[in-house]
């Protein structure tokens, strides 16, 4: 079973703790987003989301994606999982062509596992993780997951790291965790002053 760590990185506010259940139910978010993309890329794979630490301060989850897929193609289905989560996370997939979308997360994520690729495998990796996003596979789960840490004022970002403990050099503000989580708040009507 092949397997690559990938960190959820939350960002809070200096001296706060996050809420334990709104952390509790975005981590469910998380793995069950993880799941839905696998099984999107391949539908007879096999996929386990361990936690193998956490980072104080500003909570890190460090995972490791245990992946068993159905042929030889684990790699790359691994990778593309990989990317379209990160994708989800890292950058408003809506308002980005799909390919522009993976691309940016590719350097971020892939930077010095690149040169072990070959170009085909690339190809196959963007091919896989674009059609997984044109189908929304795991994006409910990341809405879920954004309503979730809005609820916590403590939370001031999230990103997604590969490396355990490392902040991400992106992380989304709290002040886009709303329009990601599909809530749309009614604006008020300006109250009407007497002249």
């Amino acid at each position: 079973m092949l397997s690559e760590t990938i960190s959820l990185y939350i960002d809070l506010q200096e001296g706060q703790k996050a809420d334990l259940e709104a952390v509790a139910r975005a981590s469910l978010a998380f793995a069950d987003a993880i799941r839905e993309i696998a099984g999107f890329i391949d539908p007879f794979s096999d996929t386990r989301i361990e936690l193998i630490s956490t980072t104080e301060g500003s909570i890190s989850l460090n995972t490791k994606i245990k992946f068993r897929a159905a042929g030889r193609t684990y790699e790359i289905t691994l990778y593309a999982l990989l990317l379209v989560f990160a994708s989800y996370i890292t950058v408003h997939v809506g308002e980005f062509v799909f390919e522009k979308a993976t691309t940016v997360v590719w350097e971020q994520l892939f930077g010095e596992q690149e040169a072990a690729l070959s170009d085909e495998d690339k190809e196959d990796i963007v091919s896989r993780a674009v059609k997984a996003i044109e189908a929304k596979a795991g994006e409910r789960q990341i809405q879920r997951l954004y309503a979730e840490l809005n609820e916590d004022p403590a939370v001031i970002g999230v990103g997604v790291s590969k490396e355990p403990g490392v902040c991400p050099s992106n992380i989304v503000p709290r002040n886009e965790f709303a329009k990601r989580s599909g809530i749309t708040r009614l604006e008020e009507p300006a109250e009407k002053k007497a002249s």
